[in-house]
């Protein structure tokens, strides 16, 4: 079976006058951005980029853990974010069937580090479920190593077993929302899912949309640059898993009887802080 037969229809928009970098497509998806149109060592620019955001997003997050010296299970969480970023960028920049590994397993794991906080919200501090951690692990590991396989033959597999994973924190995290008694945090929460949700119209609009895309708006000298739908979902997902993160750590603390707020550097980006009660009446 050829590669040809799992690349999408994306696979048209390439600058043949440019002898690609990173060598030809085998990667099993090719996205609708038009590959080495920018520069001739990165294959998708602006999917490449905003890819990008996500990693910057988890580096902040884990800097916010160290800071606060919050559990070691949050910063697993963000340490999941700078991951999958890099993997993204490394896919998205090559194209190559390996890249998508580092991009598509992360994700996987990352929402494994999900399933493992919700799964043990109520436990008590520094108590940690060894049997779910263990079984997690075997999971993932037997994912990873039949994933070569599967991502470049069946990559629907991969795609049911993340959405299936992210309706289950979905739904679990939505009946932490109703308990928990932070405003600002709840507030979170809905920018969170809000972003995923219009983040996959986006996505599933560049798959379904492409060739009327670039009928449409290739004329205009940004779309090159910017003109990718599945970048701004990059863009949307580097929100939804920064602020993932931030919500369940509110409801831990809520759990624990930690007193906290959330601050905010630069106005716009949000971070709990551990503090004593005095501070927490201030910043409610």
């Amino acid at each position: 079976m050829s590669i040809t037969e799992h690349i999408t229809s994306a696979d048209i928009f390439y600058n043949d006058t440019i002898m690609p970098y990173w060598g030809p497509v085998t990667a099993s998806l090719d996205w609708c951005e038009k590959n080495y149109v920018v520069c001739n060592f990165i294959a998708e620019f602006w999917n490449t980029v905003t890819s990008s955001f996500i990693s910057i997003l988890g580096l902040v997050g884990i800097y916010s853990v160290l800071r606060e010296k919050l559990e070691t299970r949050i910063i697993v969480m963000y340490i999941g974010t700078l991951v999958v970023g890099l993997g993204s960028v490394a896919f998205h920049a090559t194209l190559l069937l390996p890249s998508q590994l580092l991009d598509e397993l992360p994700m996987l794991w990352g929402t494994m580090s999900y399933i493992y906080n919700i799964k043990t919200m109520s436990t008590p501090r520094n108590v940690e479920n060894v049997r779910l951690a263990l079984g997690l692990a075997l999971f993932g590991t037997l994912w990873s190593l039949g994933a070569p396989w599967s991502h470049y033959y069946l990559p629907i597999v991969f795609q049911i077993m993340f959405v299936g994973a992210v309706i289950y924190t979905t739904y679990h995290l939505r009946l932490f929302y109703r308990q928990c008694s932070n405003s600002t945090a709840k507030f979170l929460y809905v920018v969170a899912h809000a972003s995923a949700l219009f983040g996959g119209l986006l996505w599933i609009i560049d798959e379904k949309a492409c060739n009327h895309l670039h009928d449409s708006l290739g004329h205009f000298w940004w779309h090159k640059y910017v003109g990718s739908l599945h970048g701004y979902w990059h863009a949307l997902m580097a929100v939804y898993s920064y602020l993932s993160p931030v919500f369940t750590t509110c409801i831990r603390c809520q759990v624990l009887g930690d007193p906290y707020f959330i601050d905010w550097w630069l106005f716009c980006i949000p971070y709990v802080r551990r503090s004593h009660p005095i501070s927490v009446k201030k910043h409610q």
